[in-house]
């Protein structure tokens, strides 16, 4: 960022929370001004005006680039996550599906052997 200081220019690198912080702080010290005292003359305001529009701007603008990029490369990992199991979750069901229904069937065809038998056995011999 730069900062105006006895008619220099100087240049002062910040974190990005220290330059917002630092913006946040003389942009209100800037709407406390009288409307006479707001010129490029002042410190102030030549600090607003020239950060703003350009390096703090840039840079915040990477940020925030950086920031989405970040959330949408998590997201499409838990996307991928997600699918894996659901795709995992079917095939155990089809699979449980494959193993249930043929012992199914040969427990219904047990019950029809035993009912089969019974139906066999002449009725006098049944007391």
């Amino acid at each position: 960022m730069y900062l105006r200081s006895k008619g220099e220019i100087i240049k002062e690198n910040f974190s990005m929370v220290e330059a917002v912080y630092k913006m946040i702080n003389i942009g209100l010290t800037v709407a406390s001004l009288p409307l006479e005292e707001i010129n490029m003359d002042n410190s102030h305001v030549f600090f607003v005006v020239h950060n703003l529009f350009n390096e703090f701007r840039t840079e915040l603008s990477f940020a925030t680039y950086y920031f989405v990029n970040n959330m949408v490369a998590q997201t499409q990992s838990k996307t991928d996550t997600f699918i894996i199991l659901l795709i995992i979750s079917a095939m155990t069901l089809v699979l449980g599906g494959l193993v249930l229904f043929p012992t199914l069937n040969r427990v219904n065809q047990s019950q029809l052997d035993v009912l089969i038998l019974f139906i066999d056995i002449p009725m006098p011999s049944i007391e």
